[in-house]
C-alpha cells in the first residue's frame, strides 16, 4: 500500500456549494478524511462514530458524516471522516469505489474505472428500491439506490464478505457468486437485476459445520494460498460440478478461466476440483 495527496471537491449535503481541498488517499479502500473546519463550514453534520485502523495497526474512533464528493468531474454522495489538516489516510469502507476511481500509486492520481461506468448521481430517498434475495437459503431484504452492484449490497448491506472486489471490471472472478444456478461476476451485476434470485455465496457451502466436498478438496490438495481468489474459484468449481459432475481436465480449465490466481499456478486448483468430482453426487 501507499499514500498520496489528491485534490478533490467537498460539497455541502445538497450538492450546491463546493470547496477544493487536498486529501491523502491510500491505495487500499479508504474513507476520505476531510478537515473538520471545512465540513462544518459546509454544514456537514456527523451522524455516528466509526472505528478506523491506520496502516500501522493503530485503531481509533472518528466522527463520520455524509456529503458530496467530486473528483475529476465524477460526483457522488459518500461517507467522510472528520479530521484535521494533514491527517493520515485511514483504512475502512470504500469511498473511492462509489466514484468508480482506482488509486494509481505510480502516477499518484486517481483514474476512472471505465469498464464499469455506472451512472453516478445522488438518488433521492423516494427513488430507492427494496430488493429481496434468498441467499444461502435465507431471505434477505435491503433498501438501496438502484445503481449499486450486487457485490456492494451483499458485502456492505448484508455483511457477507466472502466475495471480494479485485478488479471491479469482471476480469478477475474474485467477486463470483452463483445466481439462479449461474456463475456471475457480482461486481458487474446491478443489485436490482437480482431481485427475487436464489444466490449462493461462499458462506453457504458448509453445512452443519461440515465443509462442502469442494472446500475440503481445496484444503487436501493445497490449492489455497493467500485466499483472496479462493471463494470465487471454489464457486466456479461448484457451478461446474453442479452441471457436469464428471468434467475433464480441459473442462475444469475452461470453467475457471474467468478466475485469476497469482499464487498457485492453477495446477493444484484443477486437481482439487477434479478430486471433488469424485466425492460429490
Amino acid at each position: 500500500m501507499g499514500t498520496f495527496a489528491v485534490d478533490i471537491e467537498i460539497g455541502d449535503p445538497q450538492g450546491e456549494h463546493f470547496e477544493r481541498v487536498a486529501v491523502t488517499v491510500d491505495t487500499g479502500s479508504t474513507y476520505t478524511v476531510v478537515p473538520r473546519p471545512i465540513l462544518e463550514r459546509l454544514g456537514v453534520q456527523p451522524f455516528r462514530k466509526a472505528r478506523f485502523r491506520l496502516a500501522d495497526g493503530r485503531t481509533f474512533d472518528q466522527d463520520v458524516g455524509q456529503t458530496w464528493i467530486r473528483i475529476a468531474g465524477n460526483g457522488a454522495v459518500r461517507l467522510v471522516a472528520f479530521g484535521e489538516a494533514g491527517d493520515e489516510a485511514v483504512l475502512g469502507a470504500d469511498t473511492m469505489d462509489g466514484l468508480l476511481l482506482a488509486a494509481d500509486p505510480v502516477a499518484k492520481q486517481l483514474i476512472p474505472v471505465d469498464a464499469l461506468r455506472l451512472t453516478i448521481s445522488r438518488v433521492p430517498k423516494s427513488q430507492k428500491l427494496v430488493v429481496h434475495y434468498t441467499i444461502n437459503g435465507q431471505p434477505y431484504e435491503a433498501y438501496i439506490a438502484p445503481n449499486r452492484t450486487l457485490l456492494e449490497v451483499v458485502r456492505d448491506e448484508l455483511r457477507l464478505t466472502g466475495a471480494k472486489e479485485g478488479c471491479g471490471t469482471g476480469d478477475c472472478g474474485a467477486c463470483s457468486m452463483i445466481v439462479d444456478g449461474k456463475l456471475v461476476t457480482s461486481c458487474l451485476m446491478l443489485a436490482p437485476q437480482a431481485e427475487g434470485a436464489e444466490i449462493v455465496t461462499i458462506e453457504g457451502l458448509a453445512q452443519d459445520g461440515q465443509l462442502h466436498p469442494i472446500q475440503q478438496a481445496f484444503i487436501d490438495k493445497g490449492a489455497a494460498q493467500c485466499g483472496f481468489c479462493i471463494p470465487g474459484m471454489i464457486l466456479a468449481g461448484k457451478a461446474l460440478l453442479d452441471r457436469n459432475p464428471k468434467p475433464s481436465e480441459r473442462q475444469i480449465q475452461e470453467a475457471i478461466a474467468g478466475n485469476l490466481c497469482r499464487c498457485t499456478g492453477y495446477t493444484k486448483i484443477v486437481e482439487a476440483i477434479s478430486s471433488a468430482a469424485g466425492t460429490t453426487a
